[in-house]
């Protein structure tokens, strides 16, 4: 796990994440390590709360039938059915799940 310096050095460092295909491999951030296999992959997520890896967990598993995209960008839970083009919901708290589950039924 590594910390950057700013808010925006850790946004730049998502979004180039996600552009680069398929994976990053240890090689490109590290090719003078020789202890790492440079095939080896390398994940960059954000570093959540607890709080928010049980609401994550929590919603996935009650919203999964119906909501396709259920994630968390900037440390706020959000989710969005397949084709939607409207902007996702924003979850903040357990109840909001149960309200939104309801709101499907």
């Amino acid at each position: 796990m590594i910390e950057l310096n700013s808010e925006q050095t850790q946004l730049e460092w998502l979004a180039a994440s996600k552009s680069i295909s398929p994976r990053i491999t240890a090689q490109e951030i590290c090719s003078h390590h020789h202890s790492l296999n440079v095939n080896t992959a390398i994940f960059i997520c954000e570093a959540l709360t607890q709080y928010n890896k049980q609401l994550l967990y929590y919603a996935k598993q009650e919203l999964k039938n119906s909501f396709r995209y259920i994630w968390i960008k900037k440390g706020v839970l959000r989710v969005r059915r397949a084709g939607e083009s409207q902007k996702p919901i924003i979850i903040r708290s357990a109840d909001d799940v149960k309200r939104v589950k309801l709101s499907t039924s």
